[in-house]
């Protein structure tokens, strides 16, 4: 099981790596609204690399969902239990 820290920090790494914005701006309430690459494109990218990252495989639903960076945090954390 992955520490809930290092569950974050690999979510912020690839987060800030997807749409190239430095670690430190992205915050639990970040979502696709508040990037202009975070488009339709950018998040199937985005879950593509998670997916891999984690190892992990999210439903459409799951995908649907994602509307902030704390989203995403509990969808893998659940995954992962």
């Amino acid at each position: 099981m992955i520490s809930e820290d290092k569950l974050h920090k690999d979510i912020y790494d690839i987060i800030s790596g997807q749409f190239l914005i430095p670690k430190e701006n992205i915050t639990a309430v970040l979502g696709p609204g508040d990037l202009d690459n975070w488009d339709s494109i950018g998040h199937l990218q985005l879950v593509r690399k998670l997916e891999q990252h984690f190892n992990v495989s999210f439903t459409v639903p799951d995908v649907m969902s994602f509307d902030t960076v704390k989203d995403i945090y509990d969808t893998i954390k659940k995954l992962l239990a």
